[in-house]
């Protein structure tokens, strides 16, 4: 039933926290960002990636440069119904995250909060 604690009838994270642990191995509430640890985290990891990605890409574009074009295109429009749907379910995530649970509070709580109301000088 949709509700302001269920704004789409179903909590979504508890699914996406055991889908989570399924593909890592550890629930997504444990996961901590440790600076120059986690993935990605430092300028030569990216950098590296980026640099490999064009490696790779023009690489294959100049191998296949004589060659004639594969006809990809359900691949790619799977790829592409895939990605729509991991996009989806993130944006749901998200927007359950940022709906508040009770809005006639939020607003008697923005409306006691000067700073939220004031700009600074």
């Amino acid at each position: 039933m949709i509700s302001a604690d269920r704004p789409f009838g179903i909590l979504l994270y508890p699914y996406f926290e055991k889908a989570y642990e399924a593909v890592v191995g550890s629930p997504a509430s444990s996961f901590k960002f440790v600076s120059k640890d986690t993935p990605f985290s430092t300028d030569k990891q990216t950098y590296g990636a980026c640099l490999t990605y064009l490696i790779v890409v023009l690489s294959f574009r100049y191998l296949m440069r004589n060659q004639k074009p594969f006809s990809l295109t359900l691949l790619f429009r799977i790829h592409n119904l895939i990605l729509t749907f991991i996009s989806l379910a993130l944006f749901l995530l998200i927007s359950e995250q940022f709906i508040p649970p009770n809005p006639q509070s939020w607003l008697l709580l923005l409306s006691l909060q000067r700073e939220c109301l004031e700009p600074e000088d």
